[in-house]
């Protein structure tokens, strides 16, 4: 009998060595938001289609989360808090204006990328101002300048480019319009040919963002005879 008992207690240890399940994929199934500006930071949900693994003390009774989940946006790692049932949350701190891949990594080793990119828009906002318009003649195109200066540019951000419409108004009816752009800070020069005369003409400008700005009136005159 005392030769059979390490045979026997093999067995037993054998029978309790049970392999660990497979992991299935992992899968992001959505990000919220996916976008923020280049001066907020934002609150970033995570949805996956698994939830994390989990070490079980069945003494305590407690489980410990495996390893530390990460969202990775461009270049940052940003810790990740689980709320259950797929859904993880994480800070983003300000990042320069570009498309960023998004990707989640979870302790247990594995990793997940989603389809859309993380976007990050400027702040930069451009104000604008009309260089004197001088009287015109009906059907003669001339040149309207315009200053444009840039606010609210982040440094490392890729120059501003903006584009906007230009109108020319005269009894509050229009009597031109084009769009303009792009254009960077500094001087920007536009054509214009007004077909009609009158003595009340005034252009605007005006961008997406709700920026405009309005030359003085001037008058144009009826095409020599």
């Amino acid at each position: 009998m005392r030769k059979r008992l390490p045979l026997v207690l093999a067995a037993v240890l054998s029978a309790c060595d049970v392999p660990p399940t497979p992991l299935e994929p992992l899968h992001i199934l959505d990000v919220m938001p996916l976008t923020q500006k280049t001066n907020e930071s934002k609150t970033v949900q995570v949805q996956l289609d698994a939830d994390p693994s989990f070490l079980v003390d069945y003494g305590a009774p407690a489980a410990r989360m495996v390893g530390q989940p990460r969202m990775e946006i461009g270049p940052r790692s940003i810790p990740l808090r689980y709320l259950g049932h797929g859904l993880f949350e994480g800070y983003v701190e300000p990042l320069v204006a570009g498309s960023y891949p998004v990707g989640v990594k979870l302790g247990d080793g594995r990793e997940a990328t989603f389809a859309t990119p993380y976007q990050v828009t400027s702040v930069a906002r451009a104000s604008y101002e009309f260089a004197r318009v001088d009287p015109q003649v009906q059907g003669q195109p001339f040149t309207v300048t315009i200053t444009v200066s840039v606010h609210g540019q982040a440094t490392g951000e890729p120059p501003f480019e903006g584009s906007a419409t230009l109108t020319v108004y005269s009894g509050g009816k229009i009597a031109f319009r084009a769009q303009v752009g792009p254009f960077t800070a500094g001087k920007t020069e536009h054509q214009v040919t007004i077909d009609q005369s009158g003595d009340d003409f005034v252009a605007q400008i005006e961008d997406a963002e709700g920026e405009q700005a309005f030359s003085n009136a001037f008058p144009v005159a009826p095409p020599p005879l």
